[in-house]
């Protein structure tokens, strides 16, 4: 079942773009069935430091999220499928 939930976010200026370039890239590969890790490389010393605030929506559909991580401790995947 498809729900609509909202996402706002703030971050720094500079990363914005290669943000919403990561989720254009998501939405394309979904639109023509292609499939790939898509990644951002989330530089938490530097100033990569987004805030997220989204509708609770894990609580009220009862999911359980698959975390995939390398055993480097430098990646963290999440596979719905």
């Amino acid at each position: 079942m498809e729900r609509n939930f909202t996402i706002h976010c703030k971050m720094e200026e500079r990363w914005i773009a290669y943000f919403i370039k990561m989720l254009n890239e998501m939405e394309r590969n979904g639109s023509i069935g292609h499939s790939e890790f898509i990644g951002l490389y989330a530089d938490g010393d530097g100033d990569f430091r987004p805030n997220f605030e989204y509708d609770k929506v894990l609580s009220a559909i009862g999911d359980k999220p698959k975390i995939i991580r390398n055993p480097s401790g430098q990646m963290t995947m999440y596979d719905a499928g």
